[in-house]
Protein backbone atom coordinates (compact mmCIF):
# COMPACT_ATOMS: atom_id res chain seq x y z
CA UNK A 1 0.00 0.00 0.00
CA UNK A 2 1.48 3.32 -1.32
CA UNK A 3 1.54 6.28 1.57
CA UNK A 4 3.76 8.95 2.40
CA UNK A 5 4.83 10.08 6.01
CA UNK A 6 6.54 13.27 6.88
CA UNK A 7 7.42 14.76 9.92
CA UNK A 8 8.65 18.59 11.38
CA UNK A 9 9.46 19.62 14.59
CA UNK A 10 7.47 22.95 15.54
CA UNK A 11 9.12 25.11 18.35
CA UNK A 12 5.88 25.70 20.28
CA UNK A 13 4.11 23.68 22.70
CA UNK A 14 1.53 20.92 21.37
CA UNK A 15 -1.92 23.14 22.32
CA UNK A 16 -0.64 25.96 19.93
CA UNK A 17 -0.08 23.97 17.41
CA UNK A 18 -3.47 22.28 17.33
CA UNK A 19 -4.85 25.13 17.84
CA UNK A 20 -3.34 26.36 14.43
CA UNK A 21 -3.66 22.72 12.70
CA UNK A 22 -7.31 22.14 13.50
CA UNK A 23 -8.91 25.47 13.09
CA UNK A 24 -9.77 24.82 9.19
CA UNK A 25 -11.79 28.54 8.88
CA UNK A 26 -7.74 30.19 8.58
CA UNK A 27 -6.38 27.52 6.11
CA UNK A 28 -6.55 29.87 3.06
CA UNK A 29 -4.24 32.29 5.35
CA UNK A 30 -1.22 30.06 5.10
CA UNK A 31 -2.12 26.62 3.87
CA UNK A 32 -0.45 25.53 0.41
CA UNK A 33 -1.92 22.49 -0.20
CA UNK A 34 -5.12 22.62 1.10
CA UNK A 35 -7.95 25.16 1.56
CA UNK A 36 -11.72 26.52 0.55
CA UNK A 37 -12.82 23.81 3.64
CA UNK A 38 -16.22 23.80 4.43
CA UNK A 39 -17.63 21.09 7.39
CA UNK A 40 -16.41 20.85 10.61
CA UNK A 41 -13.59 18.88 11.81
CA UNK A 42 -15.71 16.39 13.96
CA UNK A 43 -15.69 12.37 14.13
CA UNK A 44 -18.30 11.20 11.38
CA UNK A 45 -18.48 14.42 9.80
CA UNK A 46 -17.70 15.00 6.08
CA UNK A 47 -16.00 18.30 4.55
CA UNK A 48 -15.21 19.26 1.65
CA UNK A 49 -11.92 20.83 0.67
CA UNK A 50 -9.59 21.79 -2.21
CA UNK A 51 -6.10 20.22 -2.64
CA UNK A 52 -3.57 22.52 -4.68
CA UNK A 53 -0.14 20.22 -6.19
CA UNK A 54 1.95 22.40 -8.44
CA UNK A 55 -0.41 24.64 -9.39
CA UNK A 56 -3.27 22.72 -10.28
CA UNK A 57 -6.57 22.43 -7.43
CA UNK A 58 -9.35 20.02 -7.54
CA UNK A 59 -12.01 19.61 -4.53
CA UNK A 60 -12.50 16.76 -2.34
CA UNK A 61 -14.99 15.31 -0.03
CA UNK A 62 -13.83 13.11 3.19
CA UNK A 63 -15.18 11.69 5.75
CA UNK A 64 -13.96 12.76 9.07
CA UNK A 65 -12.60 9.79 11.18
CA UNK A 66 -11.16 10.42 14.37
CA UNK A 67 -10.54 13.80 15.59
CA UNK A 68 -8.39 13.51 19.36
CA UNK A 69 -7.60 17.23 20.51
CA UNK A 70 -3.59 17.70 21.04
CA UNK A 71 -3.25 14.15 18.94
CA UNK A 72 -4.43 13.60 16.05
CA UNK A 73 -6.89 13.84 12.71
CA UNK A 74 -7.99 11.79 10.13
CA UNK A 75 -10.19 11.61 7.46
CA UNK A 76 -10.60 9.09 4.34
CA UNK A 77 -11.80 10.67 0.97
CA UNK A 78 -13.51 10.27 -1.12
CA UNK A 79 -17.12 10.18 0.26
CA UNK A 80 -18.44 8.07 -1.82
CA UNK A 81 -17.73 4.34 -1.14
CA UNK A 82 -17.77 3.04 -5.05
CA UNK A 83 -15.30 5.59 -5.59
CA UNK A 84 -12.92 4.00 -2.62
CA UNK A 85 -12.52 1.08 -4.63
CA UNK A 86 -10.84 3.12 -7.49
CA UNK A 87 -8.44 5.18 -5.73
CA UNK A 88 -9.17 6.23 -1.47
CA UNK A 89 -6.55 8.20 0.94
CA UNK A 90 -6.71 7.99 4.43
CA UNK A 91 -4.63 11.47 5.73
CA UNK A 92 -3.86 12.32 8.85
CA UNK A 93 -2.09 14.65 11.33
CA UNK A 94 -0.58 13.61 14.37
CA UNK A 95 0.70 15.54 17.17
CA UNK A 96 3.45 14.40 19.61
CA UNK A 97 4.33 16.89 22.69
CA UNK A 98 8.38 16.61 22.77
CA UNK A 99 10.24 17.20 25.95
CA UNK A 100 12.18 20.30 25.43
CA UNK A 101 8.77 22.30 24.90
CA UNK A 102 8.16 21.48 21.20
CA UNK A 103 5.94 19.45 19.06
CA UNK A 104 6.22 16.91 16.57
CA UNK A 105 3.76 16.90 13.37
CA UNK A 106 3.46 13.90 11.94
CA UNK A 107 1.74 13.95 8.43
CA UNK A 108 0.88 11.49 6.09
CA UNK A 109 -1.70 9.41 3.80
CA UNK A 110 -2.05 5.44 3.14
CA UNK A 111 -3.57 5.36 -0.27
CA UNK A 112 -5.31 2.12 -1.33
CA UNK A 113 -7.58 1.32 -4.77
CA UNK A 114 -6.94 0.30 -8.42
CA UNK A 115 -5.04 3.34 -9.47
CA UNK A 116 -2.95 3.06 -6.17
CA UNK A 117 -1.98 -0.04 -6.62
CA UNK A 118 -1.12 -0.11 -10.11
CA UNK A 119 2.85 -0.57 -10.88
CA UNK A 120 2.63 2.93 -12.96
CA UNK A 121 1.08 4.83 -9.67
CA UNK A 122 3.41 5.23 -7.12
CA UNK A 123 7.07 6.15 -8.72
CA UNK A 124 4.80 9.31 -10.66
CA UNK A 125 2.75 10.39 -7.72
CA UNK A 126 5.57 10.24 -4.85
CA UNK A 127 7.89 13.37 -6.70
CA UNK A 128 4.70 15.11 -6.64
CA UNK A 129 2.93 14.68 -3.28
CA UNK A 130 5.71 14.33 -0.78
CA UNK A 131 6.97 18.05 -1.46
CA UNK A 132 3.46 19.27 -1.47
CA UNK A 133 2.88 17.39 2.14
CA UNK A 134 6.64 19.04 3.15
CA UNK A 135 5.35 22.39 2.10
CA UNK A 136 2.25 22.02 4.22
CA UNK A 137 4.30 21.21 7.28
CA UNK A 138 6.24 24.28 6.51
CA UNK A 139 3.73 26.59 6.70
CA UNK A 140 2.10 25.23 9.39
CA UNK A 141 5.46 25.70 11.56
CA UNK A 142 5.63 29.02 10.10
CA UNK A 143 2.34 30.08 10.86
CA UNK A 144 3.05 27.99 14.66
CA UNK A 145 6.00 29.71 15.29
CA UNK A 146 5.02 33.33 14.55
CA UNK A 147 1.79 33.18 17.19
CA UNK A 148 3.63 34.37 20.75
Amino acid sequence: MPQIVTAIDIDAPIERVWSVLSDTSQWDAWNPLMGEVKGALREGGKITLKFSIQGKSFPISVKVEDVKPNERIAWVGPTLKPARAIFSGRHYFELKKLDDGKTRLIHGERFRGLIPDAEWFWPKAEPVIEPAYVAFNEALKKRVESIH
